[in-house]
């Protein structure tokens, strides 16, 4: 894939290397010069879930349960070796399973000069992956001029794993890893019925798997960037079913990286709210209600922060 070096160039050298924006190490958190209570903190933690998860895929939030497995392509080799240990780094600090050497790639991440046009060429190769996005998601994924955009191929298994019939993964999927409606609304036409010695009113019989995801940066709407700042966003839209583009939270989060002219200073890299985000999400049980998954994150991001 063509890139313009010079353009990659200022990716890397425009800013330094990331600095922690917050002291996770404090007693209570600090934001803008806030002291926040645990009552605020709980709050804030709320806030930045309901502003960031996007429509949860047959009422739940998927997320990677195999080892992702990256391919990089549109830079350098040194870039790209410092993008993908970053993206490696994230994914280890959220409890992520990252792929060893040789595996089968399922984490696609190009850096490319029209990303509009890169979207609609992958897309014609694998149309189901975008299938049940409306027209309006479709419009917004292939034609805005996003600096970073990107889709999840979801796929229905069982509370353990097992891989679901044809139903089961039947364009489980979308750029904002959302647009499914809730599971009770599809049963039993458009999802599998997977068979249980458990029933439960609060465990469901399905998890929602991530796949395969593929992010897409376009160079020229992230000049001005580090190379480092945008690996660590591409590492945060890779991981988690997030809005596309992502809503920047009333927090620091990296996930304002390209909020517009006028709007709060982004946060360099890596927040301790954004890694406090990622771990809650992959701690929460999978086979849960979207509702009791997004208490479980908020109660971690809460528990990790007051540390």
């Amino acid at each position: 894939m063509p890139f313009l070096p010079a353009l990659l160039f200022a990716l890397q050298v425009t800013t330094p290397a990331p600095a922690p924006v917050d002291d996770a190490a404090a007693p209570l958190v600090t934001v803008t010069g806030e002291r926040l209570t645990k009552a605020e903190v709980e709050a804030r933690a709320s806030g930045y879930v309901r502003a960031v998860l996007a429509t949860p895929a047959y009422d739940q939030f998927a997320r990677w349960h195999e080892p992702v497995c990256l391919k990089l392509s549109g830079i350098t080799d040194a870039a790209g070796a410092r993008v993908a240990a970053r993206l490696a780094a994230i994914a280890g600090d959220a409890g992520a399973q990252w792929g060893k050497p040789g595996c089968r790639p399922n984490l696609q991440v190009v850096f490319s000069e029209d990303a509009a046009v890169t979207a609609g060429v992958i897309a014609r190769r694998k149309p189901k992956q975008i299938s049940r996005l409306t027209g309006a998601e479709r419009d917004r994924l292939l034609r805005e001029p996003l600096p970073v955009r990107f889709w999840h191929a979801l796929e229905m298994r069982s509370a353990d794993g097992v891989a679901g019939g044809v139903n089961a993964s039947a364009a489980l999927s979308s750029a904002q890893s959302g647009g499914g409606t809730p599971l009770g609304n599809v049963l039993p036409g458009d999802a599998p019925s997977f068979d249980s010695r458990d029933p439960s009113l609060i465990k469901t019989t399905i998890a929602v798997w991530i796949t395969s995801a593929v992010v897409i940066v376009d160079v020229g709407l992230a000049n001005g960037k580090s190379l480092d700042s945008v690996a660590d966003y591409v590492g945060m839209v890779s991981l988690a079913p997030l809005r596309l583009p992502p809503v920047p939270p009333a927090v620091p989060s990296v996930l304002s990286l390209f909020a517009p002219a006028g709007a709060e200073s982004p946060a360099a890299g890596m927040t301790s709210w954004d890694r406090a985000f990622l771990s809650g999400l992959y701690s929460a049980v999978p086979n849960r209600s979207s509702q009791r998954q997004r208490g479980q994150i908020v109660a971690a991001i809460s528990a990790d922060l007051a540390r």
